[in-house]
């Protein structure tokens, strides 16, 4: 399971999507944050290090600089519980990936817990 909750991630994701212009302005002020490529502070004598680094903080502010709002997600506990299967599923069996240890497919994970009509493809 991850770390932040999913309605805090819900949250951040409506405020870049129903006002994009006002959390440019966050992600802006991170991206002047950054020490280097990759590290930005988190307090005093602490940083932290992005996997994306300082180049993709800069396509995000630029992105949401140029868009519309658009409508908020809502959120869906079906899909919030296949996710927390395959995290659970990827730290039990040390791997990182799409396809589940057993080689299901994400389809599959979101049939299981939302019905036929969510994990079809077409």
């Amino acid at each position: 399971m991850s770390a932040i909750p999913p309605e805090d991630i819900l949250k951040y994701t409506n405020a870049a999507r129903t006002n994009p212009s006002a959390f440019a302005k966050y992600v802006k002020d991170e991206l002047d944050s950054f020490i280097n490529e990759s590290q930005l502070p988190l307090k005093p004598h602490c940083n932290y290090s992005t996997n994306e680094g300082k180049k993709a903080w800069k396509e995000a502010y630029e992105y949401l600089t140029s868009h519309k709002p658009m409508d908020p997600f809502i959120l869906n506990e079906g899909l919030t519980l296949a996710a927390d299967d395959h995290v659970i599923d990827m730290a039990k069996n040390n791997f990182f990936g799409h396809n589940s240890s057993n080689g299901q497919t994400f389809s599959k994970r979101i049939e299981k817990r939302c019905g036929k009509a969510y994990g079809s493809s077409g």
